[in-house]
């Protein structure tokens, strides 16, 4: 099985590898959460009408924004930010949604949808290692994995696109 992580703006591209995609943020806004995405509720224009990026928004799942704000103006640092949102994965509200993805990696046909994509607005620079890549979904990924292998004793590959 695997699970992927991507970026929202790439979703399109998730869409044509049959992907579902969840896109992992509290708001749908740049990065920083100044500008609103009118691309992200709204989905972006194609031939066949606008399409959109995403098929299920899990805004409680993300981290919240303040701490995102915090961590991109250095008032606390990436490890911090970790800790953070951690915390948050842990909490009860947030588990239950996560072993019910878990619960659907297992259901998938995955004939017609090889996998979940897990999105985000965050790109990685360049081909940094997902380890060094300071974005939330690799941790939400690695928290999922975690709890396949504890439901189901099976083991989750990830992949980046």
């Amino acid at each position: 099985m695997k699970l992927y992580t991507g970026c929202v703006d790439d979703g399109l591209e998730h869409k044509e590898k049959r992907l579902i995609r969840y896109l992992t943020v509290s708001r749908l806004s740049d990065r920083f959460g100044l500008h609103a995405r009118e691309d992200l509720w709204k989905g972006v224009h194609t031939p066949q009408g606008y399409v959109h990026l995403f098929d299920e928004w899990l805004p409680n799942i993300g981290p919240d924004g303040k701490d995102v704000n915090a961590w991109y103006r250095n008032d606390i640092s990436w490890n911090e930010f970790v800790v953070k949102y951690n915390k948050k994965l842990a909490t009860g509200p947030v588990q239950r949604k996560l072993v019910e993805i878990v619960k659907n990696l297992r259901e998938y046909d995955f004939y017609n949808h090889p996998g979940i994509v897990l999105q985000c607005v965050c790109k990685a620079e360049g081909n940094e290692p997902p380890e060094e890549i300071h974005c939330h979904r690799i941790m939400l990924a690695n928290t999922i994995r975690g709890l396949m292998k504890t439901f189901h004793g099976a083991d989750l590959k990830i992949e980046h696109l």
